[in-house]
């Protein structure tokens, strides 16, 4: 339902109300004849259609309606109003109302300061009006976090696609030498064949051996063009990691987010190993909602990455200290770590997410790592213990 058919909705039954009680109460306001109120109760309840743009209005008019035919109905509705969508002196505007309530009870025979009184001033002015303003705080909260939430997702967001070019434009250097290099041994057989075409046997091996160089040459280059492919062209950022390598990227991302002012830590256990695509895809999703959760529900807080290879599995955790900023009210709502716990699951690994004793949160994942499959690249082994990023 859009926002003007809920507003003609309250207008129906709050006029609906006003009707019902006038019809029931009987006229006991300054206007005693009937016909007269029911009409006066339908007409200064029609301004409750402006009650999120005009709510003052609606207020004014339901203050009139409450001395015209002593009910109370549109009162209840307008001051709830302007405390839910009341721009500025809000309070002043309640504060005006229930002066007039009280101050224009004796005109319909009803004691300013009598219990009855005091209570209808409670019931329809003070609660009204309180419960508004307890809305709109709480809608004001839920926009905040939303905007943090969003923030936090594109800074991550940002970095990772900040660290994935650096990646490319490293790749894409390495191979322009490995293709000069190529290019090279191939004028050199070349030149091999042009000074030996006297032996046949030599001369078919060394145009053999110059046919691999180029096609070699040739795979490279059209890996150098797939790389620097323009953006809008390009895979998801996981596939793109199965030619960057996570364990680089992670270090890419780490620096990125350092200068964005935030204290990430990055570890490596372990010795290096090649991880699939399947496995690097999942690592980047935990990674990105790990640092997303640690910036939304730790702010300012220290964040700790390690990242370790086993001999059959890999180890991936994030944890943030506790938060040094202003905490969130508002609890998460778990779909994203449900979601990765099933996909993990289905990998056959095992994801947690638990608080640390110092306050913290700890987002800890193992995955199993398949052999590598023949002709996959290889990774020099490195033997690593805690090594800083």
């Amino acid at each position: 339902m859009d926002r003007f058919a809920a507003d003609v909705m309250v207008t129906l039954f709050g006029t609906v109300t006003a009707v019902v009680a006038v019809v029931v109460s009987q006229p006991s306001g300054l206007t005693k004849s009937l016909p007269l109120s029911l009409a006066i109760a339908v007409l200064l309840s029609l301004p409750l259609l402006a009650r999120r743009t005009r709510p003052e209005l609606a207020l004014v008019t339901s203050v009139l309606a409450t001395l015209s035919t002593d009910n109370t109905a549109p009162l209840i509705f307008s001051t709830w109003a302007v405390g839910r969508f009341g721009r500025r002196h809000r309070a002043l505007w309640l504060s005006a109302a229930g002066a007039g309530y009280l101050i224009t009870s004796p005109l319909v025979g009803t004691a300013p300061w009598s219990v009855h009184n005091l209570y209808y001033l409670v019931a329809n002015i003070v609660a009204p009006g309180l419960i508004g303003d307890l809305l709109r705080r709480q809608s004001q909260l839920i926009d905040t976090v939303r905007n943090q939430v969003v923030q936090a997702r594109a800074a991550v967001g940002q970095a990772a696609e900040y660290a994935a070019l650096e990646e490319r434009t490293r790749l894409a250097f390495d191979m322009h030498d490995s293709i000069g290099h190529h290019l090279t041994v191939v004028t050199l057989q070349a030149a091999s064949v042009r000074a030996r075409t006297d032996d046949p046997d030599a001369v078919t091996e060394a145009a053999k051996a110059a046919e691999d160089s180029a096609r070699a040459a040739m795979a490279e280059l059209r890996e150098i063009l797939d790389v620097l492919r323009r953006h809008e062209e390009e895979p998801t950022a996981p596939a793109r990691l199965a030619r960057v390598g996570y364990d680089a990227f992670l270090r890419t991302l780490v620096r990125n987010m350092r200068s964005m002012g935030l204290d990430v830590r990055y570890a490596v256990q372990g010795t290096r190993a090649l991880l699939p695509i399947s496995t690097q895809s999942l690592l980047y999703r935990i990674g990105r909602e790990g640092l997303t959760n640690a910036i939304k529900y730790g702010p300012g807080a220290p964040i700790h990455l390690t990242l370790a290879f086993r001999p059959d599995r890999v180890d991936f955790s994030v944890e943030n200290g506790p938060s040094l900023g202003t905490q969130n009210s508002l609890g998460s709502s778990g779909i994203g770590l449900t979601s990765l716990r099933r996909q993990v699951e289905n990998a056959h690994g095992s994801l947690t997410a638990s608080h640390t004793p110092q306050g913290g949160f700890l987002l800890r994942t193992w995955l199993p790592v398949a052999t590598e499959a023949p002709g996959a690249p290889s990774l020099a082994p490195q033997h690593l213990q805690n090594e800083p990023a």
